[in-house]
C-alpha cells in the first residue's frame, strides 16, 4: 500500500464526489476538517446543486479536463457508474481517491485495467492530517457565481457570490451554471465562455464577472 503521498501538496483542486448536507457525513465534515489545507474544495452532488456546503456550491458533475483529484464518497455501484461517465466524456483521468465504502472488488478491477491511478482503503482526510500535508500553492479564497433562470421575469440572471458567503437555495432546476473563478477562467461550457468574450482590456475577468453582475 502507498505510503508517501507528499505528491498530494502539488495537488491545488480536489472534487469531493457526493458531497452531503447532512452535517453527520464524513464528506460534509470533510470541508470543516480540510478548510484551511489550502486545497481548493469543489463538492459534487447533483441532488444539491443550487445549495451551498460551508460556502462552497455544489456542482453537477467535474467540469473540466483540469481536474486532479477526485475524492469519492459513493457506493461502489455509484462510484462505477461515476468513473463510466467521466471516462466516456473526458480523456484524462485524475487520481482517485477511494474513501472506505466506496470501493469492492469490480471497482478496483475496473480501475486496473483502466491503467487508472487510484488509492483505496485508506481516508484522504485522516491520511493528510497524520502526515501534516497542505497545499504548496493555494488558490486563496475565491469568488464563485452562478447564473439562473428568474421564475418571475423568465430572464437569467448572473450573480457574484463572495468567498464563504451563502445563498438562498436555488432550485436545481432553475440553474444553468455554478462554478468559482477558476471554472470561470477555463470551462469549456457556453456560459463561461461567453462571460470571457465579454473581458475588456483593461479588465481581470474577475472585474468582468462583478461589472455583468
Amino acid at each position: 500500500m502507498e505510503t508517501d503521498f507528499q505528491w498530494l501538496k502539488q495537488v491545488k483542486s480536489v472534487h469531493v464526489i457526493g458531497a452531503s448536507k447532512k452535517s453527520d457525513k464524513p464528506s460534509n465534515r470533510l470541508f470543516l476538517d480540510m478548510k484551511n489545507s489550502g486545497w481548493r474544495l469543489i463538492p459534487i452532488n447533483p441532488q444539491s446543486v443550487g445549495d451551498t456546503i460551508h460556502g462552497l456550491p455544489f456542482r453537477p458533475f467535474p467540469q473540466n479536463e483540469q481536474s486532479e483529484l477526485f475524492v469519492v464518497f459513493l457506493s461502489p455501484e455509484s462510484t462505477l457508474e461515476f468513473l463510466k461517465k467521466w471516462m466516456y466524456t473526458h480523456s484524462s483521468k485524475p487520481h482517485i481517491w477511494l474513501q472506505p465504502g466506496a470501493e469492492n472488488s469490480e471497482v478496483i478491477n475496473w480501475l486496473k485495467q483502466a491503467n487508472w491511478p487510484f488509492t483505496s482503503s485508506i481516508c484522504w482526510v485522516e491520511t493528510t492530517l497524520e502526515q501534516h500535508l497542505m497545499c504548496e500553492y493555494p488558490y486563496g479564497n475565491l469568488p464563485w457565481y452562478v447564473q439562473y433562470k428568474d421564475e418571475a421575469s423568465h430572464c437569467s440572471i448572473w450573480r457574484v457570490i463572495e468567498p464563504e458567503s451563502s445563498i438562498q437555495v436555488i432550485d436545481k432546476e432553475k440553474v444553468e451554471w455554478v462554478g468559482d473563478l477558476v471554472d470561470l477562467e477555463i470551462d469549456p461550457d457556453q456560459i463561461p465562455q461567453y462571460i470571457r468574450t465579454l473581458q475588456k482590456a483593461h479588465e481581470t475577468l474577475e472585474e468582468t464577472a462583478k461589472r455583468l453582475s
